[in-house]
């Protein structure tokens, strides 16, 4: 009995799951920022790595940490075969116009400035693997007191990222472009 006592956290799952695979992988270096873990065909898992440096590609060296980390042979399942890579980064960048809603609005830099850094947390928010950037979130973000209308000029449309992607921001443009 005392045997099987002392081998039981050996039968835990470490990894197998979903979500041990990105527990445990992001253990393996604190500039692992995501990871997902995919599976499209039996005993193969791909892991897609999202870095914190730059723009969230995922460097060799991380790249193999991350690889040494989840492919130890006291670790993963026996039969399972593991790939990592860096997630695809898709690149945008928003740049929109401002109608602001009276003419007597005295600091208008201000108010684009708390668009810019409002629009700076979404997108940092959304910088992760399977990461959403919407119009209805950069309209939302716009949206403040003295704003009548905003234009959106680009992203021309949702950027919707797979399991291998995330969003990156580029530049962040706000101008204004009139009074209503």
């Amino acid at each position: 009995m005392r045997a099987r006592i002392i081998e039981a956290p050996k039968g835990f799952s470490v990894a197998g799951p979903r979500s041990a695979y990105v527990y445990y992988g992001k253990l393996a270096d604190n500039k692992v920022k995501d990871i997902s873990a995919t599976s499209e065909k039996p005993m193969e898992v791909e892991i897609s790595v999202l870095s914190y440096d730059g723009n969230g590609e995922a460097n060799a060296e991380l790249i193999e940490k991350v690889y040494q980390k989840l492919n130890a042979e006291d670790f993963r399942p026996m039969g399972d075969l593991i790939s990592v890579h860096s997630c695809e980064i898709i690149e945008f960048a928003i740049d929109l116009r401002v109608i602001f809603k009276a003419s007597n609005v005295v600091d208008k830099q201000s108010i684009i400035a708390e668009i810019k850094s409002n629009l700076q947390d979404y997108v940092d928010a959304e910088h992760r693997i399977g990461g959403v950037i919407a119009l209805s979130g950069i309209y939302a973000k716009s949206y403040i007191d003295f704003v009548e209308e905003i234009i959106i000029l680009s992203p021309a449309e949702n950027i919707k990222c797979s399991l291998h992607q995330a969003p990156y921001c580029t530049d962040i443009n706000v101008e204004e472009y009139g009074v209503e």
